[in-house]
């Protein structure tokens, strides 16, 4: 196995199930503490869990003074799951996993080449016009500090406007007609 030392170790928290997973970068991938995610999945023998893997999806993280702990990577992590024996018991945390992973994220990748969460187009919208109203708010205060790079920025914003009023095009109407030209 290898070893991750870091000193000033920043985990990322993400919640599977009930549990809180620790997760940290390692060389830009994410890495998941294995006793947590065993926790979560169920599995009382860490040691045992992180045997059935391969080298490369397992390794050791340096905590300081509190010792190491084991990781596995994302790849490691799909392993554990795929092998978990609960994930074929239906409604549990890794079949759930386990069936996302082999009904959605699979076939789209041998379809599209990639997966890509689908984009609720409305929410974009909300978001594209919240970003033009506070750039309202704020071209008056740019135009104070600078004109040259407020000038530059209103044709940043044309073109989220231009985006925001095909998206509403596309939904059936235009409900405002202003434009972030000068």
């Amino acid at each position: 196995m290898k070893s991750l030392a870091k000193k000033d170790h920043d985990f990322t928290i993400f919640k599977f199930g009930l549990n809180d997973i620790r997760v940290v970068m390692k060389e830009g991938e994410p890495w998941f503490v294995a006793d947590d995610l065993c926790k979560a999945l169920k599995l009382s023998n860490p040691s045992m869990s992180l045997k059935s893997l391969d080298d490369d999806e397992r390794s050791k993280f340096n905590l300081g003074r509190q010792g190491e702990a084991n990781i596995i990577s994302e790849s490691g992590m799909y392993t554990l799951i795929l092998r978990c024996r609960d994930a074929v018991n239906y409604g549990s945390i890794p079949h759930q996993l386990r069936k996302w992973v082999t009904s959605e994220v699979l076939p789209s990748i041998r379809k599209t080449g990639n997966y890509a969460k689908s984009v609720n187009s409305n929410h974009l919208i909300t978001n594209l016009e919240l970003i033009c109203r506070t750039w309202d708010e704020a071209k008056e205060q740019i135009a104070d500090f600078d004109p040259k790079m407020a000038k530059h920025l209103n044709g940043t914003m044309n073109m989220f406007w231009v985006y925001t009023m095909s998206m509403k095009k596309s939904k059936g109407g235009v409900k405002n007609k202003q434009r972030y030209l000068q």
